[in-house]
């Protein structure tokens, strides 16, 4: 199974997509009309009827238009050169345990539903999360961090979304503990991405940081170590 999915989606809350039907899905969930979609080759796009489980995949629909209760998405594609590349980082990450996969994928695939972009541009979602950190709100930030992640799926977006949901880890927020852990599976996305040696350096740190946080001395070590073979 790929290390990054090759598909995946910008949801948007409130959105109708008129037109290309590719099939009509009764009595679904939200859950299961992205993955229907998700697993059509044709499907680039789809639109929920939360208000009766409907679910209606698309291709080439027309422009979203307000509708209360829908739930609308499109496909993206992800970058075939880094999806190739990913399992060269992969190997080089020997501290990271074959078990975490799965969860460090997970965080990828339902980013679109944990962070929804709503129409928003990149500009103006990073715009948005300089002034929540600026603010002192780190979590808030993330998030903003987080929806614009699903546009670009950049490793210098991981990396961001890494770093403040590390910083919100360091609070005292009640689910610190999760913070850190997702914190320490999106600086792996962040990493699987990365090409750079550079940039491989920094999210190594911020990996290394969480993992001395979450009590992972020894992995920690090791992260430090591939960092300063990269760069000194």
């Amino acid at each position: 199974e790929d290390l990054i999915p090759p598909r995946r989606l910008v949801l948007s809350e409130g959105v109708d997509l008129p037109g290309g039907d590719l099939a009509k899905i009764f009595d679904t969930t939200l859950d299961a009309c992205e993955r229907a979609c998700l697993a059509n080759a044709q499907c680039d796009a789809f639109t929920f009827n939360g208000r009766n489980g409907s679910c209606f995949p698309k291709s080439g629909p027309g422009a979203g238009a307000p509708y209360q209760g829908a739930w609308s998405g499109h496909v993206l594609t992800a970058d075939p050169a880094a999806v190739a590349a990913a399992q060269a980082r992969r190997a080089e990450l020997t501290f990271v345990g074959d078990w975490e996969i799965s969860n460090i994928r997970a965080v990828a695939e339902t980013l679109a539903n944990e962070h929804v972009t709503s129409g928003w541009t990149v500009p103006d979602l990073i715009d948005s999360a300089n002034q929540a950190e600026s603010q002192g709100d780190l979590l808030g930030a993330s998030r903003f961090v987080g929806a614009a992640l699903n546009v670009t799926d950049s490793a210098e977006g991981w990396a961001d979304y890494a770093r403040l949901l590390l910083a919100a880890g360091q609070t005292n927020d009640p689910n610190a503990r999760a913070l850190r852990e997702r914190a320490y599976f999106a600086a792996v996305n962040a990493y699987l991405r990365a090409d750079k040696p550079a940039l491989r350096h920094t999210i190594l740190v911020t990996m290394a940081d969480v993992l001395e946080r979450n009590g992972r001395g020894r992995d920690m070590v090791q992260a430090l170590r591939l960092a300063q073979s990269l760069q000194d």
